[in-house]
């Protein structure tokens, strides 16, 4: 019933919090027949209203609406709760009774018809309208849920507006801004100056020609608006401020290459930036190409790898508009090679094409339904392979062959973040702890300028583009190859994957760190406060620390069932047998 809430409690600000009004009530007729698992079943003889999961209050959590008997996707019954900060439907445990079968499910294990808990955030709605009996919600992830109420439309029509009210009401309520404040708060901020601290060692043990410093001038983004305000670039341009701006005028949006991370034993950095304004003219920067060559001969091989993530067809593209490559013959020690990574907008037609597939295959007599979500499924694996083989790539020419590498794409803001990220994570073991991982996402997506607003769809669907998610599954095949080299688990990935989206978490909410600062973060609490509040839920316990990784072949990828099937049981089924 909608109307008083099932738990009381203040606003943040001490003001007591009311429920919305009452817009109804009502039950299914008596014997009413139900269709649970394409069986037809007697609903007050074999139906039990006990929930499979039991719904959990989040702190201060009040819920406006507790319908029971909702049906979910033309499939289960269950009981369907809506408080400020989601939608949740808990799916009834059902009794068959034949002649020959008397069975009770409560288990979740894949080959169940049940479904598990579902949960959705209202700040990941992204429409919502009434078809018939049914209001059909769609999240900004993709998902899909038709959700069937045995009601009169203008009942519907109103639930309709007061979710649309609840997400604008309470659009700025975080579920972290509850947590316990007594937990400590995990060191994952970025610093340029303890990454400086790592890297100055290493150079003099190495005896390597190279001195880094700490560009501070970027605070008001004058010259890069995407990075953060202090970066890492050698101290003999930092001393030379005009050459600095020369550089970041002849770079995309301002993103010149800056040192990421430099091997302990052949010297060779890993840099990262945008594309270079050369045109189709081929334009040139002797201050842009004594750079690179600073980078180069730092190495062992005193060489360095331009790594362009893009296809040479795209490439030649930007040339067009006055961007494009690097003329490898006036870049002294410098080589280019492409690895034709696709961008946002095929990511995005693949990403679409498989939920749509997922959401066509809930009925498991559809013809072809599986058949189509496998190739559905391969399509968007052969975008995470070209990930992992370019960052095995860099991984070999930095660790064996001794080269240095300067990663980037077209701005540097989806493709360059993906590689830098999973090579780091490959390379240095620092990074495959629970709170360095936290710490990589911090710096190579917040500080250095992944685009998640736009890019998650929280204000405006015309970039939208899974790419923190691609990255997220590409680490969980990455992690499925040596599981026990990771301090963190598969649960991680699937809460930052579920997070991103959901509205809940400031860092998540901004296209680089300059938005973030901007929206009076303190008000919120970190994503990574909430991990370390939960970090035995998403601990290895078996984790073993080593410097050894190997990046010689990229790993065959595998379907990621965990999440992409997390609402649909027999897909999941379907998909464990078929691969």
């Amino acid at each position: 019933m909608l109307g008083q809430p099932e738990s009381c409690g203040e606003s943040p600000n001490g003001s007591e919090r009311c429920a919305p009004e009452n817009i109804g009530g009502g039950d299914l007729e008596d014997g009413a027949e139900i269709e649970i698992a394409d069986r037809k079943v007697d609903s007050e003889a074999n139906v039990s209203t006990d929930t499979v999961v039991a719904f959990q209050h989040l702190p201060r959590e009040i819920v406006f609406l507790c319908e029971e008997k909702v049906r979910i996707n033309s499939r289960y019954y269950g009981k369907l709760k809506v408080s400020q900060y989601r939608v949740v439907f808990e799916p009834y445990i059902c009794e068959f009774h034949t002649n020959q079968v008397h069975a009770k499910r409560r288990s979740l294990i894949p080959g169940t018809p049940h479904m598990g808990l579902v949960e959705i955030p209202l700040q990941s709605l992204y429409r919502t309208y009434v078809v018939d009996e049914t209001i059909r919600i769609e999240t900004s992830d993709s998902r899909c849920f038709l959700f069937s109420f045995n009601r009169e439309i203008s009942w519907l029509e109103s639930l309709h507006e007061q979710l649309l009210r609840w997400r604008t009401a309470f659009e700025n309520e975080y579920l972290a801004h509850h947590l316990d404040k007594k937990i400590r708060i995990p060191d994952t901020k970025y610093s340029p100056e303890v990454e400086l601290s790592k890297l100055i060692p290493m150079l003099k043990t190495l005896s390597v020609p190279l001195e880094l410093g700490i560009f501070d001038q970027n605070e008001s983004r004058y010259l890069c608006p995407s990075y953060p305000q202090k970066f890492i670039i050698p101290c003999r341009i930092i001393q030379h401020r005009e050459e600095v701006e020369k550089i970041a005028s002849f770079r995309s949006r301002g993103r010149l290459p800056v040192v990421r991370w430099i091997h302990r034993i052949t010297g060779a950095v890993i840099c990262r930036s945008s594309q270079p304004l050369s045109g189709l003219v081929q334009r040139r920067c002797k201050e842009d190409e004594d750079l690179i060559s600073e980078y180069a001969l730092c190495a062992l091989k005193k060489h360095l790898l331009i790594v362009d993530a893009r296809p040479a067809i795209a490439a030649l593209g930007n040339a067009l508009m006055g961007k494009g490559v690097e003329n490898v013959k006036k870049y002294r020690n410098a080589s280019l090679q492409y690895h034709n990574i696709e961008n946002i907008h095929a990511v995005r037609k693949s990403y679409f094409k498989l939920t749509s597939e997922i959401s066509r295959a809930k009925l498991v007599d559809a013809p072809n339904a599986f058949t189509h979500l496998k190739n559905a499924a391969g399509s968007w694996q052969k975008h995470i392979q070209k990930l992992l083989v370019a960052t095995c790539k860099v991984s070999r020419a930095v660790a064996v062959d001794g080269m240095s590498v300067l990663v980037r794409c077209s701005d540097g803001f989806d493709r360059t973040p993906q590689i830098i990220s999973l090579s780091k994570l490959i390379l240095d073991s620092q990074y495959r702890t629970l709170m360095g991982f936290c710490g990589l996402v911090e710096a190579e997506w917040i500080e250095f300028g992944h685009k998640f607003l736009d890019r998650v769809g929280l204000k405006s669907s015309s970039e939208f583009s899974p790419i923190f998610l691609q990255f997220l599954d590409a680490v969980q095949n990455v992690v499925r190859t040596k599981p026990d080299c990771f301090e963190f688990n598969e649960e991680l990935l699937l809460f930052l994957a579920n997070a991103v989206y959901s509205g809940m978490f400031n860092r998540f909410r901004h296209n680089d760190s300059r938005g973030l600062r901007e929206s009076q973060e303190q008000d919120t609490t970190s994503v990574w406060y909430y991990v370390s509040a939960n970090a035995a839920h998403f601990l290895n316990k078996n984790f073993k620390q080593t410097e050894i990784f190997d990046f010689s072949k990229a790993p065959e990828t595998c379907f990621w069932n965990r999440y992409f099937l997390r609402d649909y049981p027999e897909q999941l089924r379907v998909m464990s047998q078929i691969g």
